[in-house]
């Protein structure tokens, strides 16, 4: 028997040993919460392509366990300061769009938008798309945001 076995046998001999002599009238305590391992936060890096539909990518990365990003100047940031007024006929798709995506923290010229999503390691996931923001979840052809760039806290852009 090598050494890693020898002392494998020896921790599960104390710790059964041990639970033979507690005491049997003792309150039986709740079951210990099951571990959850934290997944790699990078490895849908792999999975990540420029010019890719931004609902595939956000569908993936909430599937693995990121979470939005929540701005709250968001409508100011991708409507403008007057917001309130131009949202006030429910029309705009605009108005509807930090709601629908809180990872969106803000659209500028061109249709660039940065979205921000974070893992439960801390992580952060910086996706910056482009297009028509409002189109984000149809079907092509009238999908028109598509995934520009992306980059992880500290890692470089791709």
């Amino acid at each position: 028997m090598d050494i890693k076995t020898s002392a494998a046998a020896f921790a599960l001999a104390a710790i059964a040993s041990a639970c033979q002599a507690s005491n049997s009238t003792a309150t039986p305590s709740a079951p210990a919460p099951a571990q959850t391992v934290q997944a790699n936060p990078r490895s849908i890096e792999e999975k990540l392509k420029e010019g890719m539909p931004y609902q595939q990518l956000r569908s993936m990365v909430l599937s693995s366990g990121w979470k939005p990003v929540v701005d709250l100047e968001c409508k100011i940031q991708v409507i403008g300061g007057d917001f309130e007024e131009r949202c006030k006929s429910g029309r705009d798709a605009l108005c509807h769009v930090c709601e629908e995506l809180p990872e969106l923290s803000s659209c500028g010229a061109g249709g660039l938008c940065m979205l921000v999503f974070e893992a439960g390691t801390g992580d952060k996931l910086n996706v910056t798309g482009i297009g028509d923001i409002t189109t984000w979840n149809k079907a092509p052809p009238t999908l028109e945001f598509y995934v520009q760039a992306w980059y992880f806290d500290g890692g470089q852009a791709h």
